[in-house]
């Protein structure tokens, strides 16, 4: 087989097409293939495939060197079928959403993109052979009407549409027809899959070159075609600027630090004089130390190193065979395909051999181990993250292509969105909040402190806008140590903190929908590290002081030592449980507040926090870190510069931000918390917190009364929100009526300013999906199909990587998903779907069969089942929160230890929901438990605990309670 196709420019796009029955089982076959195109000078721009036999999720999982996945169809429940294209990751593109109206189920299977910069649009088409061909005609003929109408567009259409066009018939008569009426043609003219040519390339440009070629990669020949469409040219160097941290110049950045006395900036007396020196004077040697270089970005991807001449030439040879194959006589077929099959399989073996052997040389060569096996994990798990291009915005009703006016206009929506007051002067306050008789003192840090801070502060390339590091700080955080904690000790006395601090850089994070659009970017704020050494001091000081006080509502759950999203669920779920079996009618108002964090009044949080104690100069302190704060936005571009490509940095003018707490820093999160503190005392209803999440639990025993108390709580709600300048988005929040399947559900009618609230039957809070009968089925599904995507990820771990690195994988994605919020649903009724799919992962992660039997597998590879997490998380909250298990005397840890044999006392309860619920199943896990494990403090109860379980694989909780009789 040839990979010639005729001589073309440098410039022109090159599509390839294939029918290739498998895409992520034939990837590497694909990226061998791809690979000797490029050695024989043909650089495939765009990929077609078909009969992908992808699963919707599957997309995830596509990895293809250079590539990335632009647009596909994915059948929502059986395999086969599909359609995807690739393009290469330079070429920038739009999905064509108007596909998606017409795609069809086995008969029109259809996907497209749109290359703006080359006013071209590509489509890819899969049609089955038996589906019904009128349909396919219907919708090909009207897809290609709405796109045309668009004005004068170029079009390529490449696929599998089973129509036979080396035969005249009616249907490829009449698909020629079709294409002929928009000025389109057929390219390729020779037989695709034994004599028919069924694979085809259309366009509507003029010489256009097109190529058969037998490739083995499935028993349809694959296609190129040649289009004289000019894309950006990316033959240029790519650089980019970086500082020289090499080993002579970090050595000389700490000999520089250390030999400074500092003995000016240590006599100073003014906070934020005192702090530009020690700042300026650090930034001086930091840029003499660490100049600014042009690094050359090698384009060489490492994963595509196991593509060895050997290899090469071990596809031709495949090729060859399957050709031989293809030709042979009746009677001899049955041998060639044996003899090929035998052969694919055993390169298949060499392909993954030679990738183990690359990554394990990969990580055994790299400084950082650790960041080397998780480099190698997130390519198998992780899309490849796309660059945001900021080409041009759309801005008050303008296009803004200059990008620095970009930034600008981006601060501007973003400063504009928030530094609104929302008050209405007609809702007079009828809230006071509780005094606490203490004040708080910022007691004086030392160096030590100051040192500790610093190491623990998380490693990070980010930098704020002086361009300064955490992994820079530390190297010197032993000479920098004494300097800084006399300008934290300074900062504390005069209640200042420094100007220099206040300003973040603010980089804009594509959400989704329109690139154009600001508001489909989330604003990532980026602030001076020494900011955070300030922050932290000060945060140690304030948490010791609230907790002392007890201060935080116990409502909240958010940012707090021992409350997390497990214990909100918990909450919420045990209240309806109670009510349900008691007969009391409960429904869940799940409020959803927009951008909170950003709303927050300066003024009023001030006086919050000298109501909480926060008075003098700690509150001038706290007045200083809030006023005068300035953001500018950066973002990047991509330009040539001196026949180079390079990443060019743009910043925006600074402008001030006047309300919220600061993104992205280490004090805003429990601000914020004070500034809600008071929420939960409006209402004589239950309130759980998780930072500005909300949700009221409001029951009452008479059924009348409860539609009043709902739109009550919403109304006080409203108004608590409103002096406090928080938004409430009402489209997005919800009821739920939670009800036993017998209970007949009421007719309420909820409103708030005449806009109906919507009741709900499922709800995914804090990262769990909640049915209104208290049933796990959504949960377990969403579960479930978030697993179901990763088997193929540690199937290819298992085979490309060690054992090791697969592990982790194993428990950093597996375990996770499981565990997260276990407790709550562990014992519902759909628990062992989710165990089958752990036990697919074992499989997978072992090579195991899929009729193996995966006890022996957990046993020897040490790994929990699915009854083994929920058994360990279970008992594992009971010990940290046994305030929540109180028996007929109150169990404390300390009792639990002294006297193992006192188990706790099960509560009696009407409905088998509340027998079955996470209080009660605690209870029986834990008093189940062996006695020599009930009597251990929390962190060696974890060890312990796991190192038992994994010599009991149980499968289910009745094995494990029949174990402790």
């Amino acid at each position: 087989m040839s990979f010639f196709v005729p001589k073309h420019s440098d410039n022109n796009l090159i599509l390839f097409h294939q029918n290739i029955a498998g895409l992520l089982n034939k990837l590497d076959n694909l990226q061998v293939t791809i690979q000797e195109f490029i050695d024989s000078g043909t650089n495939i721009s765009v990929i077609c495939a078909t009969e992908t036999f992808l699963k919707l999720g599957d997309e995830k999982n596509i990895r293809l060197m250079d590539f990335q996945l632009a647009a596909s169809y994915c059948r929502p429940r059986e395999r086969r079928g599909g359609a995807c294209i690739l393009v290469k990751n330079h070429i920038q593109f739009n999905p064509i959403k108007l596909t998606d109206e017409y795609a069809t189920y086995k008969s029109f299977e259809c996907c497209g993109i749109e290359i703006k910069s080359s006013n071209l649009m590509i489509l890819c088409i899969y049609r089955t052979p038996k589906s019904n061909i009128e349909n396919f005609f219907a919708n090909f003929e009207a897809l290609l009407m709405r796109l045309m109408k668009k004005g004068k567009k170029k079009i390529i259409i490449a696929g599998d549409l089973n129509i036979d066009t080396l035969t005249s018939n009616v249907h490829s008569n009449r698909l020629i027809n079709i294409l002929h009426s928009f000025n389109i043609s057929l390219h390729i003219n020779e037989p695709t899959r034994l004599n028919a040519c069924i694979d085809h390339i259309a366009s509507n440009l003029k010489g256009t070159d097109a190529s058969v070629h037998s490739l083995g990669l499935s028993d349809h020949s694959g296609q190129t075609a040649i289009f004289k469409v000019k894309l950006k040219k990316t033959t240029l160097q790519w650089v980019e600027t970086r500082r020289d941290f090499n080993k002579d110049n970090i050595n000389k950045f700490y000999d520089c630090i250390s030999s400074l006395s500092f003995s000016d900036i240590l006599t100073e007396n003014n906070t934020d004089d005192a702090f530009d020196r020690f700042h300026s004077l650090f930034s001086l040697f930091y840029n003499l130390c660490f100049p600014k270089i042009e690094v050359k970005i090698n384009k060489k991807n490492n994963k595509t190193r196991w593509i060895t001449k050997g290899i090469k030439k071990c596809c031709k040879i495949k090729r060859r065979l399957f050709k031989l194959y293809e030709m042979a006589t009746k009677n001899d077929k049955p041998l060639r395909r044996q003899v090929y099959k035998m052969y694919t399989k055993t390169l298949r073996r060499c392909i993954l051999g030679l990738q183990k052997q690359g990554n394990k040389r990969y990580v055994i060569n790299s400084k950082n181990k650790t960041k080397a096996v998780w480099n190698i994990i997130t390519s198998q798990v992780s899309a490849c993250p796309t660059r945001t291009e900021f080409d041009e915005i759309q801005y008050n009703g303008f296009t803004i292509a200059e990008p620095t006016e970009i930034a600008n206009a981006f601060n501007n929506y973003f400063i504009e969105t928030t530094n609104t007051n929302l008050k209405s002067n007609n809702c007079p306050s009828k809230f006071t909040l509780d005094t606490c008789q203490s004040s708080m003192f910022l007691n004086p840090t030392s160096p030590d402190e100051i040192f500790r801070i610093i190491m623990a502060l998380k490693n990070s390339n980010s930098v704020g806008y002086d361009d300064l590091s955490t992994k820079i700080i530390k190297i010197v955080a032993i000479p920098v140590a004494s300097v800084l904690s006399h300008l934290v000790n300074l900062s504390f006395s005069q209640g200042v903190f420094p100007n220099r601090l206040k300003l973040s850089v603010v980089k804009p994070l594509y959400k989704k929908g329109d690139k154009k659009m600001p508001n489909n970017y989330r604003p990532i704020s980026l602030i001076p590290v020494f900011s955070k050494i300030f922050e932290k001091a000060v945060l140690n000081r304030l948490t010791n002081f609230l907790d002392k006080m007890n201060i935080i509502n116990k409502a909240q759950n958010g940012f707090r030592k021992n409350h997390n999203t497990t214990l909100a669920n918990y909450t919420l779920i045990q209240n309806v449980i109670d009510s349900l079996d008691t007969k009391t009618p409960a429904v869940a108002l799940y409020l959803d507040m927009s951008k909170a964090f950003d709303f927050v009044e300066h003024k009023n949080l001030l006086s919050k926090l000298e109501s909480y104690g926060i008075r003098g100069s700690v509150k001038d302190w706290f007045s200083s870190y809030l006023r005068n704060r300035v953001q500018c936005v950066e973002i990047n571009r991509i330009e040539k510069k001196g026949g180079k490509l390079k990443k060019i940095e743009y910043r925006s003018g600074q402008k001030e931000n006047k309300y919220g707490v600061p993104q992205g820093s280490i004090l805003g999160p429990v601000l914020f918390l004070l500034y809600i503190n008071d929420l939960p005392k409006i209402t004589k209803h239950k309130t759980i917190l998780f930072a500005d999440d909300t949700t009221f639990i409001i029951k009452t025993k008479n059924k009348e009364h409860l539609e009043n108390e709902i739109n009550s709580t919403i109304k006080d709600a409203m108004n608590w929100f409103n002096q406090n300048n928080l938004k409430v988005n009402v489209d997005k929040t919800k009821i739920m009526q939670f009800r036993t399947y017998q209970t007949p559900k009421l007719q309420i009618n909820i409103k708030y300013d005449g806009q109906p609230i919507e009741s709900v039957q499922t709800y995914k809070f804090l990262g769990i999906i909640i049915d209104e009968h208290c049933n796990w089925k959504n949960h377990i599904t969403n579960v479930c199909e978030r697993l179901s995507r990763f088997v193929f990820v540690l199937r290819r771990l298992r085979e490309t990587v060690s054992t090791e690195v697969a592990l982790e994988a194993y428990h950093a994605y597996v375990v996770s998903v499981l565990q997260y919020g276990l407790i709550i649903w562990g014992n519902c009724t759909d628990i062992n779907l989710a165990f089958k799919i752990q036990k697919k992962c074992v499989r997978a992660l072992c090579g195991a069969d899929f009729k193996d039997s995966c006890r022996p597998l957990f046993k020897n590879m040490k790994l929990l089942t699915l009854t083994g997490l929920y058994i360990k998380q279970t008992c594992i909250f009971v010990l940290e929160h046994p305030d929540f298990f109180p028996a007929k005397q109150l169990v404390t840890v300390k009792a639990l230890r002294k006297r193992p044999s006192n188990l706790l006392e099960l509560p009696t309860g009407r409905l088998t929901l509340f027998k079955r619920n996470a209080y009660a199943m605690a209870i029986k896990i834990y008093n189940a438990l062996p006695e020599d494990l009930r009597g251990l403090s929390v962190s060696l109860f974890r060890s312990k605990v796991h190192s038992w379980l994994t010599t009991h694989p149980f499968y289910s909780l009745d094995e494990y309670f029949a174990h402790g009789k």
